[in-house]
């Protein structure tokens, strides 16, 4: 589940398509003319900050992954040479930081999906 959709699953939010400037135009008309849920969603974001915040122990577990990961590929780079242009596999860290990451209780979507306005 994306971010968006866990954080107004519990009325925090309101989302848009990333990219998509006339829905984020529409749904700026609509939250600057509704005080009453501008301020539901308000008082529902501090519950439904759980629900996709990582514990800090968490980000450095993640940080780990995605820096051991960033350092695998500059090393299989620099060991395939310059003319090598086969694609790269990804580590398992990546494997496993992939299938982690997203959904509830994750933190972030996936980069180009739904984006989330916290109210």
């Amino acid at each position: 589940m994306l971010l968006c959709e866990t954080l107004a699953a519990h009325a925090a939010c309101a989302g848009f398509r990333s990219g998509n400037t006339d829905a984020l135009a529409a749904l700026l008309r609509d939250l600057a003319g509704d005080d009453a849920r501008l301020r539901r969603m308000a008082l529902a974001a501090p519950a439904a900050a759980s629900l996709v915040s990582l514990a800090p122990d968490t980000w450095a577990d993640r940080l780990d992954l995605l820096y051991a990961s960033m350092l695998h590929r500059q090393e299989t780079r620099e060991a395939r040479g310059p003319g090598d242009h086969r694609p790269e596999a990804a580590p398992v860290e990546d494997q496993a930081m992939d299938r982690a990451n997203f959904g509830p209780g994750r933190g972030h979507a996936p980069v180009g999906h739904r984006h989330a306005m916290k109210g």
